[in-house]
């Protein structure tokens, strides 16, 4: 059992940007931290490439990844500034070990920065209706960490983000 662990955006893409933050640079942080934690742990991990776009880390996840194996992939969220929280988005056709995640991570993540927890929502509740990294083989969650660009979510974030990784590999572990 495998963990592969994306950074939802990339040096393509920059994703969100507030503030002089990129979401592309937080998601490789974080991803990065995570996985040193989980590999502490013992958790084998795998982890795209800041190069790739959406197609070709798809394509690598699926030439691996086996059904108990967990794809998680890794955003933050942007709307008006008083937007704020985490969720956690799962297929239309999500298992009950896979919502399971889905609700052990938002809830994780939503305590641990103390933010909005905007719960478990299903890929066509996205602003896209569907979501690519919900097709590969495995326990598919793509996190919402919060709202690049809401002031208090980002402060929580730089408060807590050593918690926020501990955190986040816990329930991941726990997982494998």
């Amino acid at each position: 059992m495998k963990i592969h662990l994306t950074a939802g955006h990339h040096r393509k893409d920059a994703g969100a940007t507030y503030n002089g933050r990129k979401e592309a640079d937080e998601t490789i942080k974080l991803r990065n931290d995570i996985t040193k934690k989980l590999r502490e742990k013992g958790v084998e991990v795998w982890n795209d490439n800041d190069d790739w776009d959406l197609n070709r880390v798809i394509t690598e996840i699926r030439k691996f990844s086996k059904s108990d194996d967990i794809v998680c992939d890794i955003h933050f969220n942007a709307g008006g500034p008083t937007a704020t929280g985490c969720e956690v988005f799962v297929a239309d056709d999500a298992n009950a070990a896979e919502l399971a995640l889905a609700k052990a991570l938002v809830d994780t993540i939503a305590s641990t920065l103390i933010i909005r927890n905007r719960g478990v929502k299903r890929e066509k509740d996205s602003q896209h209706k569907k979501l690519g990294m919900m097709r590969p083989t495995g326990l598919n969650v793509l996190i919402e960490v919060c709202f690049i660009s809401n002031k208090y979510d980002m402060q929580q974030y730089d408060a807590f983000f050593d918690l926020l990784v501990e955190e986040t590999a816990n329930v991941l572990a726990n997982r494998v």
